[in-house]
């Protein structure tokens, strides 16, 4: 296994607050399509219903901005890694640059 790094710097900024997005997550998955997703949702990887699921097979790291009560979100800016779910099995506050 190789390792490596990167350092990048963007802002998610929308123009109408009340109608922002999700975020967005850096995916790793077995297919380049995700059918059952709901573009809306979940980050565009999971639906109400295969959020969680083991079969899944998708490891994402999420950009988030909406804190989603539903997923156990921190706040409404943090980095999550997450697998097979948008429930982040570890996740930290953000920064502001």
């Amino acid at each position: 296994v190789s390792s490596f790094s990167t350092t990048f710097v963007f802002a998610i900024n929308p123009r109408l607050r009340m109608l922002s997005g999700f975020g967005m997550a850096f995916v790793v998955a077995p297919k380049a399509s995700l059918p059952f997703a709901d573009a809306s949702q979940y980050m565009g990887l999971f639906n109400a219903t295969n959020n969680g699921d083991d079969t899944n097979h998708v490891f994402a790291i999420e950009l988030d901005t909406i804190p989603n009560l539903e997923v156990n979100d921190m706040d409404d800016n943090h980095v999550g890694i997450d697998i097979n779910s948008l429930i982040s099995i570890n996740s930290s506050r953000a920064g502001y640059w």
